[in-house]
């Protein structure tokens, strides 16, 4: 666990923060430009000095110079030394490690993929390559977490799904505790397990990911592509139909055909635009998906369309929809309700 309670300064900006995430996992940021997201990271590394509080890791409080406190951080820029080669560039973060090693360099290479290019300089890679030797440096220098400053921002589609695909395997390999920034909401619904929500040099909301997205109450919430997130199994997979079983608890949603094994785990977003409500069963529809649900709470968002959080087999989801439907379909919480969710709006990518 990492918990937080402090006021710290970057120049004329202040930051109060407080709250709290699990350890090991992979922690999200998010917050628009100028929330204090970096200056969060640079708290936690020993940057930007506290003016009051405590930041504690396990219940032990961050203390020291940023050196001393076995913090590894992953720059934008990546940072990595271009008159040295891949080799000597994740040698370097293995010489910081403390003894006993945990993580030998040819663990970091396999995990990374790093083999082809140990002999190359660095001033030769692609972004997504210095991504990759960057995060292998850190993880060398045996921490106790990372830290990773908009790792997904300036690269590629490609290079992106391959980026979050690494993040994820080194959280699952390693047990590692990654901490990332990113403005970008989509990154986040991809990768964080907990999630941390900034605006304007507070701490807004934090906890489970799935937790936060599906809160009616948060910031979240008054996107136009607000959305719940569902952590799944693959249950079943059948080419000839086009489609996806997922198992999640005892509900099953059916998405379009994707090339994930049955049992491999996957997460998937459910966008409050996507959710259509009914009072009763509906019969005869193309909608795959009709999940019983009973409404938790109802409120008009800054946009006049109702949003409705929604208590369903597969979890807490959000609809939005006009307030005529709403008052149509005489809404309140505790109703009970049908909530049809589509197929093709799915889209379920691996998640570990």
């Amino acid at each position: 666990m990492i918990e937080f309670s402090f006021i710290a300064r970057a120049g004329a900006f202040e930051l109060a923060a407080a709250g709290g995430a699990r350890t090991p996992g992979v922690i999200g940021v998010f917050g628009p430009s100028g929330a204090g997201k970096t200056t969060f990271l640079r708290a936690i590394a020993g940057l930007a000095p506290l003016t009051s509080g405590a930041i504690k890791i396990n219940g032990a409080a961050l203390t020291g110079r940023p050196e001393q406190r076995r913090i590894a951080y992953v720059f934008q820029d990546n940072r990595l030394f271009p008159h040295l080669s891949v080799r000597e560039n994740l040698l370097f973060g293995l010489k910081r490690a403390p003894l006993p090693h945990r993580l030998r360099l040819d663990d970091a290479v396999a995990a990374l993929g790093l083999a082809p290019l140990m002999a190359r300089s660095t001033r030769f890679l692609s972004g997504g390559e210095q991504k990759r030797v960057a995060l292998g440096r850190a993880l060398l220098s045996q921490p106790r977490l990372v830290l990773m400053d908009e790792p997904l921002a300036g690269i590629d589609a490609a290079r992106k799904t391959e980026t979050i695909e690494l993040i994820r395997n080194v959280r699952a390999r390693f047990d590692a505790t990654i901490v990332f920034v990113t403005h970008d909401i989509d990154d986040i619904a991809a990768l964080a397990d907990d999630l941390i929500l900034m605006d304007q040099g507070e701490v807004t909301a934090c906890g489970d990911a799935r937790q936060v997205f599906a809160d009616p109450a948060n910031a979240l919430s008054e996107r136009e592509d607000a959305r719940a997130l569902v952590d799944a199994v693959v249950e079943r997979v059948d080419a000839a139909q086009g489609i996806t079983v997922l198992a999640v608890g005892v509900a099953k949603l059916t998405m379009p055909w994707s090339s994930h094994p049955p049992g491999a785990r996957v997460r998937t977003q459910i966008f409050a635009r996507d959710v259509t409500l009914a009072a009763k069963l509906p019969e005869a529809i193309s909608a795959q998906n009709v999940l019983p649900a009973k409404v938790f709470s109802l409120r008009q968002r800054a946009d006049r369309l109702a949003l409705v959080a929604l208590d369903t087999p597969a979890g807490a989801i959000l609809s939005t929809i006009t307030q005529q439907s709403a008052m149509r379909l005489a809404l309140a919480p505790g109703v009970d309700v049908f909530a049809l969710v589509k197929a093709t709006s799915f889209s379920p990518r691996g998640h570990s």
